[in-house]
């Protein structure tokens, strides 16, 4: 069981703006297992942890905490000689529009 994976996944999960039960619907887990995996006391599947990972918009080394793990922003030259402020700029941008999204489809 993984303490940190749990934590990464928790603080990734809210600065995507998901519930701990919309998220664990969306990926197709259980509320009462994403809960457990959360507090580091079960390990995700490889699937379930891809699925988490994609739904937060961050790589699985970012989720994994491996060392000079960029998150998974896309651009035509890699993003490679982007800021670490940029980054998170460009996180937030991202979730600001998928809360947008998100109250337009509801309507």
């Amino acid at each position: 069981m993984d303490e940190g994976l749990g934590k990464a996944l928790v603080k990734a999960r809210k600065k995507a703006g998901y519930s701990q039960i919309d998220a664990a619907a969306k990926v197709g887990v259980s509320n009462g297992f994403l809960s457990m995996v959360e507090r580091g006391e079960r390990d995700p599947s490889t699937d379930t942890l891809k699925a988490l990972a994609e739904l937060y918009g961050r790589s699985v080394d970012e989720m994994l905490g491996v060392e000079g793990s960029q998150p998974s922003l896309m651009f035509e030259d890699g993003g490679q000689d982007l800021t670490e402020d940029e980054i998170e700029h460009l996180q937030d941008e991202l979730q600001r529009f998928r809360e947008l999204k998100k109250k337009f489809q509801k309507d």
